[in-house]
């Protein structure tokens, strides 16, 4: 049997991990969760697109102020976007790259509903390694492209 510290230190940690979704949640990032089955050198982050509204898809993703400061709050220094839609995505660069600290953002498409492509993949968890910093990826609805992306990595 598990010594009792060990389960309050997963309780504990379970309610951060609520706390910080539900924090999420408020400033438009979906479905946030800690990827902890991948054993990265870096934090590592997923959730929707910042803003998704479906039926409206990834045209209606953007990001403010209050996105920006819940990324920085949580150490969030690098975004890699697998949204296909291009001008929302530019969008969202320019602010994160003008934020202050400055958040990396890089952007593979990948069509809707769709899995991104090996290459897709490597070249994601090559970014990730080379920004060094607690990354975000994330993907419209959240409907599981950002899973495969990073689930891949652990081929690497």
């Amino acid at each position: 049997m598990p010594p009792t510290i060990d389960a309050e230190a997963h309780t504990e940690s379970d309610v951060i991990a609520q706390d910080i979704a539900s924090e999420a949640e408020k400033v438009g990032l979906h479905r946030w969760k800690s990827v902890t089955t991948y054993p990265g050198p870096y934090t590592l982050c997923r959730s929707s697109s910042p803003n998704y509204v479906s039926p409206a898809g990834d045209p209606s993703q953007f990001i403010d102020a209050k996105g920006i400061a819940f990324l920085q709050k949580h150490n969030i220094g690098h975004v890699i976007c697998l949204n296909s839609d291009e001008p929302s995505c530019l969008k969202i660069e320019a602010e994160l790259t003008n934020a202050n600290p400055r958040i990396i953002y890089t952007h593979l498409p990948v069509t809707d509903y769709s899995p991104p492509s090996l290459d897709q993949m490597e070249t994601a968890y090559q970014e990730y390694l080379k920004a060094k910093v607690p990354t975000l990826v994330h993907c419209g609805e959240h409907a599981g492209v950002q899973e495969v992306a990073t689930v891949g990595w652990d081929w690497e």
